[in-house]
C-alpha cells in the first residue's frame, strides 16, 4: 500500500524532526527514512536529496564513527543518479562503514543495522562497476560476517564470470 508506505514515512520524518536534542543516531535514521520514502515524492525528491545528504553529515560530524551514518550518505550517493551528481562517493563512505565497528560499545539496546547493507551495496557498485576483484573480496568478507544473509546469497550468482 504506497499511499500507507509514504504516510508512515512522512510520519517518521516529521517525529525525528521535531525531536529535540538529537543524536548522530537519530540524524542517520532520519536520513534513511528520508532515503526510503522520498520514492513516493517525484519531482520533490530533487529537495528530498538535499534534506538528506545534509542530515548524513551532520550524522557524521557528530559521531564520525557512526557507521549507519556513513552507510546512509553512501546509499543517497548510490542511488542519485549521475547527471544530478551521483556516483560519486558511495565508494568511500561504504568503504568507512564496513571498516567501522557496529557499536562502540557492545549493547543489544543500541542500534547495530547498517554494515550488513554496506557490504550489499559495495559488492552492488563493483558489480556496476565491473570490478569483479574487488566485488568478490567484498562478497567473501561480507559473507563471512553474515553467512544467513539472503540478500549477499543472492549477489553470488552476479560473481561468476
Amino acid at each position: 500500500d504506497k499511499k500507507q508506505a509514504e504516510e508512515t514515512c512522512d510520519e517518521a520524518v516529521e517525529w525525528l524532526e521535531d525531536l529535540d536534542n538529537k543524536t548522530s543516531e537519530d540524524y542517520a535514521l532520519l536520513a534513511l527514512i528520508q532515503s526510503f520514502g522520498i520514492q513516493f515524492k517525484g519531482m520533490k525528491a530533487m529537495f528530498i536529496s538535499s534534506r538528506i545528504k545534509k542530515n548524513a553529515k551532520k550524522a557524521i560530524s557528530m559521531e564520525p564513527k557512526n557507521l549507519r551514518a556513513h552507510y546512509v550518505f553512501a546509499s543517497n550517493d548510490f542511488y542519485t543518479p549521475e547527471k544530478y551528481g551521483g556516483g560519486k562517493n558511495a565508494e568511500k563512505f561504504l568503504l568507512k562503514a564496513i571498516a567501522l565497528p557496529d557499536q562502540k560499545v557492545k549493547n543489544p539496546f543500541l542500534p547495530s543495522w547498517g554494515k550488513e547493507q554496506a557490504y550489499e551495496m559495495l559488492i552492488k557498485l563493483y558489480i556496476k562497476k565491473k570490478d569483479l576483484a574487488n566485488a568478490k573480496k567484498h562478497f567473501k568478507a561480507g559473507i563471512d560476517l553474515y553467512p544467513e544473509s539472503y540478500n549477499l546469497k543472492q549477489l553470488a550468482a552476479k560473481l561468476i564470470e
